[in-house]
């Protein structure tokens, strides 16, 4: 179904019993994945039929006010807090009413929306909440209860975003690409299971308030101090994508000089060479110029269609492309300090050099991409190369992530039972 520009997954339940649509929802995600779960369920007495006997696909009412109903008990707003907050979600989800209790990402939500979901929880209640507020659950009512305690005691930015609790396993952190966000990580974070720990890394910057780091061995540094809160000693396990596999390239290398073991180093379509051609790395005029990238770089990960190639973005008006981008987004300012990481970012990947490292690698490449990803030019250990199907965007959404976190899980076992037999 389309609504307000978004694609949804409906479902259509016939039964002549009361059911509980998040109960059912719950059952499906327990038999499919994610991708396949329907947004929102609907009740309806009977299919629509063709003539010819099959479903009548265009005859499906698309979900509006009536329907949302079904999907089960809506539980109003209590306080004026969350009146506001209701009405964003409404606003970004173009969904109407929505319950206190109820899931953003269950209601469609996908990471250009969260984006998007934060600036307008910020012009609306004047304060800026972490990314990880979302994670650990997206609903109305936890926001509330998030921004209630956060304005009685003062909030400490951190580098790290838990996306997923886990138990009993040594945490996985995946370092941010070259957007600054880890909103691209929800899928692979649920893939993995929910006995693994996932926790991402993301810019410094990304409030405004603050410049972001301009070298991968700056990000690499302050990353690895806010790491060790949650794991002070290795065994490591650390991964990235895109440019977050640079980074975590020069965490293993920093911590390898500090005598830690890092038992996972994951390089998902991460590329030494950040950049076409030859010669030295572009400067800052052609970052400028590559800040039209933003736009495909922000709709590609959300998994938006854009129809230029890159060659065509980067001929375009940039402040035409923001102007686009805001018409779907969270408007002009927020943007503008989400490109700003993401030009400082590009500079600090185009001038990075890696270093030789002796540990362990795993890179795992999109079929799609045809770029040369070249790390068997600096990896003097064991290089583990791993291809799956999907291109540089897909593979971090289904059906190609659970390729990936397939993969992950099984680097995982095989450390794990290395760690068991050296014991």
């Amino acid at each position: 179904q389309e609504e307000g520009g978004e694609k949804r997954l409906v479902g259509y339940v016939v039964h002549a019993e009361p059911w509980d649509a998040e109960a059912l929802r719950s059952r499906l995600g327990q038999r499919l994945p994610e991708y396949l779960v329907p947004s929102v369920l609907l009740r309806l007495e009977g299919l629509p039929l063709a003539p010819t006997g099959k479903v009548d696909r265009k005859a499906l009412p698309a979900p509006g006010r009536p329907q949302l109903a079904s999907r089960g008990a809506h539980e109003g707003p209590r306080d004026e807090l969350e009146r506001k907050l209701v009405r964003v979600w409404e606003e970004v989800l173009g969904v109407s009413p929505v319950g206190v209790t109820e899931d953003f990402f269950a209601l469609g939500g996908h990471s250009l929306m969260a984006i998007r979901l934060l600036a307008r929880i910020r012009g609306a209640v004047g304060r800026a909440l972490p990314v990880s507020t979302l994670f650990q659950r997206a609903t109305v009512e936890h926001v509330a209860s998030v921004l209630r305690r956060e304005s009685a005691t003062t909030s400490t930015w951190s580098p790290l975003v838990r996306l997923q609790e886990g138990l009993g396993q040594r945490p996985f952190f995946c370092v941010h690409a070259v957007g600054g966000t880890v909103l691209s990580y929800a899928e692979l974070a649920k893939s993995l299971g929910p006995e693994q720990p996932f926790f991402g890394l993301q810019s410094r910057g990304l409030e405004g308030d603050v410049p972001p780091c301009e070298s991968i061995p700056e990000m690499a540094s302050l990353y690895l101090s806010a790491m060790k809160e949650v794991q002070p000693r290795g065994p490591y396990r650390l991964g990235g994508w895109s440019m977050g596999a640079s980074i975590a390239w020069e965490m293993a290398h920093q911590l390898q000089a500090q005598g830690e073991r890092v038992e996972v180093l994951a390089l998902i379509d991460g590329f030494v060479r950040p950049f076409d051609g030859e010669g030295s790395a572009p400067g800052h005029d052609e970052a400028r110029r590559f800040g039209a990238m933003f736009y495909s770089d922000l709709m590609r990960a959300a998994g938006n269609v854009v129809d230029l190639t890159d060659e065509g973005l980067v001929r375009q008006d940039p402040e035409a492309l923001m102007r686009t981008l805001a018409a779907t987004s969270s408007g002009v300012q927020s943007l503008e300090v989400l490109r700003r990481v993401f030009e400082v970012n590009l500079l600090a990947a185009w001038s990075y050099v890696p270093a030789p490292y002796a540990g362990p690698v795993v890179s795992i490449e999109a079929t799609g991409t045809t770029r040369v990803h070249g790390w068997e030019q600096v990896t003097t250990g064991e290089l583990t190369v791993h291809a799956i199907p999907g291109d540089h965007y897909s593979i971090l959404r289904g059906p190609d992530v659970t390729r990936l976190a397939s993969l992950l899980r099984e680097c995982f076992e095989r450390t794990q039972d290395v760690t068991v037999r050296a014991s």
